[in-house]
């Protein structure tokens, strides 16, 4: 008895184990008869969350009302709901100089990725068919692909699951089967476009029943293949070396082995590098578009370099630089590289930080020794200080600063002798209670801070450094007091006029700066 188109797909669902019955799935729904049939299937055979996405590429901007309609026509009928996505497909191929067909695939890989994340979903499903499998087959032998096979059951995306479930049935099955059940759906005048070279094929003369069957073969023959040659590269491939955005490896174990595997090894060691700069951000870019004849190109360069080692250069698509040069392959690209420079300069001016949660001291009633560079932080909190709310450190003497005028002083503050002062040491104190974000950052100078001086003026940090005659190859070390996203103290030189000493003040902050060594 023969099956039905559903028994069939049920049973490539079982056989391959491309997903259990209770998975939450994300849909690629274009609306065409394939994402139509798919969306049939699914919601007859599936038990678990079925998540449609249809996607707007923006190219045919006459037929986006009529699709739109027959859209909302096929969600009412079938009781469903499609998310609708607009593609920027147009300036992604002119800004990465790639073909409309190849930017839509890299967009619509990029957000069906993006809701799998987004819905915690396991799978991306899509339409591909029988037809489709033969068609990619013979594209890639038409590209001149060394093994061409067509499509896989299950295949990984960045690690992220895409199954084909109806590639046991045929475009005609698909097309009987709707058109029976007078089920609606998008009919795109984009595949008849000969301006597609899959179009080229899918309108060329159909394979009888025997050459598809020897297609069929061949695709097998060439798994199996492609199956060894990986066990062979895989060892060959942990051997690559990456350091800042350049890949290489050893000429030498490329010479013992033939010329198959390293034809395959060569164009696995693009992928490789490929794939790992492919993102931005959660788009896909494009990859190298390298072919047959690059592959040749190298692995004669390879052949030449054991006898005659002279530097070898061929520029890929996609700015990328294949090198031969001292019995080593590289893969770089000057972009990427100058790209990582970059970024490695604006890090290293990035300087550390220390960040104290001030609330502690109310809770432990104990003091914390903290370590930033060269420094050792000491935090309290107390109910002693001195008669001024200016710091104490090598700037000024104990008698300017337990003499000076203070209007605040009352018999909660207690006089203290702080004479025994290093030239290193600094102190400085706060009321404690005025400070609404109790956390205290303690970071160097970045660029363009400012402190309001103790009774003074506000004046950008440079200037204080200026003004104060401290020499410019310290600058960059000394720490600097941050409460509230404000400036308030230069450690060891400046106290700023912020959450000073009143009358009502019952808790003091105390900061103690000192240095971890001292040096004559």
């Amino acid at each position: 008895m023969e099956l039905s188109p559903f028994e069939i797909i049920k049973n490539s669902i079982d056989n391959h184990n491309l997903f259990k019955k209770k998975d939450t799935l994300v849909v690629s729904f274009s609306g065409g008869p394939d994402s139509v049939f798919l969306m049939k299937t699914l919601e007859k055979l599936h038990a678990g969350r079925l998540i449609y996405i249809h996607f707007v590429h923006g190219i045919r901007l006459g037929d986006e009302k009529r699709e739109a309609a027959l859209l909302k026509k096929i969600e009412s009928k079938n009781n469903i709901e499609i998310i609708t996505r607009r593609l920027p497909t147009k300036s992604y191929a002119k800004k990465h100089s790639v073909s409309i067909e190849h930017a839509g695939r890299l967009l619509r890989h990029s957000f069906l990725i993006h809701f799998l994340k987004l819905k915690k979903a396991n799978h991306v499903i899509t339409g591909h068919h029988f037809d489709d499998h033969i068609e990619t087959y013979l594209l890639k032998k038409k590209r001149g692909s060394r093994y061409p096979i067509g499509l896989k059951f299950k295949t990984l995306i960045y690690n992220k699951s895409f199954i084909k479930p109806l590639l046991d049935i045929n475009k005609q099955t698909i097309l009987k089967t709707l058109n029976s059940n007078k089920d609606t759906y998008i009919t795109d005048p984009s595949n008849d476009d000969l301006i597609y070279e899959r179009n080229i094929i899918r309108h060329s003369k159909k394979q009888s029943q025997k050459e598809t069957k020897l297609i069929l073969n061949d695709i097998h023959t060439n798994t199996v293949t492609i199956k060894k040659l990986n066990e062979s590269t895989t060892r060959l491939i942990s051997k690559i070396k990456t350091i800042n955005n350049t890949f290489s490896i050893s000429t030498i174990p490329l010479e013992k082995i033939d010329q198959d595997t390293c034809k395959f090894f060569i164009n696995a060691f693009i992928h490789t590098v490929f794939s790992r700069n492919q993102t931005k951000g959660n788009l896909l870019i494009p990859s190298s578009i390298h072919s047959s004849k690059h592959i040749d190109c190298i692995y004669k360069a390879l052949k030449k370099h054991e006898t005659d080692q002279r530097l070898f250069k061929l520029n890929l698509p996609t700015f990328y630089t294949v090198q031969i040069k001292k019995k080593t392959v590289t893969i770089f690209s000057e972009k990427l590289i100058q790209k990582s420079q970059a970024l490695e300069k604006i890090k290293n001016k990035i300087e550390p930080y220390l960040s104290i949660n001030l609330d502690t001291l109310t809770k432990t009633r104990t003091s914390s020794t903290y370590h930033f560079k060269d420094y050792q932080i000491k935090i309290d909190l107390t109910k002693t200080a001195p008669l001024t709310n200016k710091p104490l450190h090598r700037l000024e003497t104990r008698t300017s600063l337990l003499t000076s005028n203070n209007p605040y002083t009352h018999n909660k503050l207690n006089l203290t002798d702080y004479s025994n002062l290093t030239v290193n040491d600094s102190i400085t104190f706060y009321d404690f209670d005025i400070i609404e974000d109790k956390q205290l950052i303690v970071r160097t100078r970045n660029s363009k801070e400012k402190i309001k001086l103790f009774n003074g003026p506000t004046k950008p940090l440079k200037k204080y450094f200026i003004d104060a005659k401290i020499p410019q190859e310290i600058r960059q070390s000394v720490p600097l007091f941050f409460i509230e996203n404000t400036l308030v103290w230069i450690g060891g030189f400046q106290r700023s006029n912020h959450y000073k000493i009143t009358k009502s003040t019952k808790q003091i902050l105390k900061i103690e700066l000192k240095r971890k060594t001292i040096t004559n």
